[in-house]
């Protein structure tokens, strides 16, 4: 499932002729600036637009919870009479359902297809559910309370379900049937992503025990484990097998992971922090607290194994307005799906990755170098 840790043509003959010294030695400095100018552009840090999602009419309070490869957006409003709405947004937003309760929009494909959960009373009870431009009931494993969370690029849907028993356990629907893929022998569990290939991630309880521990699933279900404490969950999934979630200490304090085959600390900003997706590139998104666990104060943040931790607020432009609260999701384009507040607002947004561009100094050596290549050609000083 996991992957593994991934010549100059010859000079041509030309006869040189003698030449005063001081020339020599402009031709020596062009040719060592060439030589700079091969190597790897260095680009400065990675930056973001913020792109806000808009509202849907008397909408306020977005939320951003997934995004497409083609930069779709879901998520939620609530509106001025407390309802609140899902919505996609493809460029204009379009409200695809609400509930006095809960709507949730979660997870969105290149198609356009849409799925989460809606409460349909106050105890908690919620409808899962596959939104094409109608809302269509996709149902559970036999008892009144699904929560669809992700679908992968081929419509399979993933989520929590009660059973016919009153007990949560993961189920996955292929568009014809709902298959409960089990549990790490305890009682409870749900299953939170799932990639292209199907590998499906999610939380249970372990036999005999109260902990709750991250898996993933292939076929059988795997323990990922946890720092040592009694709880984790496994939230998103790349398709190349690589995991990202959170997990305990034994202080309880909760940390975001990858799993690659190992479990590693992605960092915090100081608090906790969790991570809720990652794409292609090993580029995983969520948020974290600057002070302790048990304190709401929350930045959105990005990890790599390479990086570390980096809170997205230093990576858009300064003086914006922008409190960038949550990085919900990431698409191998590297735009992410989340939440920020300007003037004292929640939004909806998406960052959009804004392309680097070689610095001065590479700009200038880059000319120097196209400068020599047109003198040599023009036999100017040759």
């Amino acid at each position: 499932m996991f992957p593994s840790t991934i010549s100059p043509a010859a000079p041509s003959s030309r006869r040189i002729q003698t030449r005063k010294p001081e020339r020599k030695a402009y031709i020596f400095a062009c040719l060592v600036l060439l030589v700079s100018s091969c190597m790897p552009l260095r680009a400065g840090p990675v930056a973001y637009t913020v792109v806000d999602l808009g509202a849907l009419t008397g909408g306020t309070a977005g939320v951003g919870n997934g995004i497409s490869e083609t930069g779709y957006v879901v998520g939620r409003y609530t509106d001025s009479s407390g309802n609140v709405h899902g919505f996609l947004y493809d460029g204009t937003i379009h409200d695809i359902g609400s509930s006095q309760y809960d709507f949730r929009a979660n997870g969105v494909n290149a198609a356009g297809q849409v799925t989460g959960y809606y409460s349909v009373d106050n105890s908690g009870n919620a409808v899962s559910y596959l939104y094409d431009g109608t809302i269509h009931n996709i149902g559970g494993l036999g008892g009144s309370n699904t929560s669809a969370q992700a679908i992968n690029s081929s419509g399979v849907i993933v989520g929590g379900s009660l059973n016919a028993g009153g007990v949560l356990h993961p189920f996955r629907y292929d568009g014809s049937m709902h298959d409960d893929i089990g549990t790490l022998g305890g009682t409870n569990a749900q299953a939170l992503g799932i990639n292209a290939a199907g590998v499906i991630v999610g939380d249970s309880q372990i036999a005999g025990d109260a902990a709750i521990h991250p898996f993933f699933w292939d076929g059988t279900i795997h323990d990922i484990g946890t720092f040592g404490g009694n709880f984790g969950d496994a939230i998103g999934i790349n398709d190349a097998g690589l995991v990202v979630g959170r997990a305990s200490y034994s202080n309880g304090d909760l940390h975001a992971f990858l799993y690659d085959g190992t479990l590693h600390d992605l960092g915090t900003l100081g608090g906790c922090s969790v991570a809720f997706d990652i794409n292609s590139s090993g580029l995983a998104v969520g948020y974290s607290s600057f002070l302790p666990c048990n304190q709401n104060v929350l930045r959105a943040v990005r990890y790599s194994l390479t990086t570390g931790i980096e809170d997205l607020n230093n990576l858009i432009a300064p003086g914006s307005g922008w409190i960038l609260y949550e990085a919900a999701a990431i698409n191998d384009a590297g735009q992410i799906a989340g939440t920020g507040f300007i003037n004292g607002e929640q939004h909806a947004i998406r960052l959009d990755p804004i392309t680097a561009v070689p610095e001065p100094a590479t700009l200038l050596l880059l000319s120097c170098a196209l400068g020599l290549g047109w003198a040599a050609k023009h036999r100017k000083m040759f």
